[in-house]
């Protein structure tokens, strides 16, 4: 088929080509860097504050730390892949006398009834 256009002058320039070329990155930020982050609370929600953990990584390194107030901790720039944290035991609390009367009052009026 024919093509005809009638008008004023056109140019009709064949299609362009050109490399995209991408920004570079500011200095020191191109890097990625791994962190980890630990939230530790009891069975009623309450902050697990002043925690002691251990957390191990697939590599075998051992990061240790401590949960601060709200039970929270972060670690920036660690090993690739985490693989489990563990908390140290708390210490048992020991129970007033006063507990101690109570089950010992629970438990004989269980045999009563």
């Amino acid at each position: 088929g024919q093509f005809t256009v009638k008008g004023a002058a056109h140019a009709w320039e064949g299609g362009g080509s050109g490399n995209a070329e991408l920004m570079a990155l500011p200095a020191g930020q191109s890097t990625m860097h791994n962190w980890i982050e630990a939230h530790h609370s009891d069975a009623d929600g309450q902050p697990m504050a002043g925690q002691k953990y251990k957390a191990y990584f697939e590599d075998g390194s051992v990061i240790p730390g401590t949960l601060d107030v709200q039970g929270h901790a972060r670690h920036d720039n660690v090993p690739d892949k985490a693989m489990r944290i563990e908390y140290e035991p708390r210490p048992v609390k020991p129970e007033s006398k006063a507990d101690g009367a109570k089950t010992l009052a629970d438990a004989w009026r269980g045999k009563l009834n």
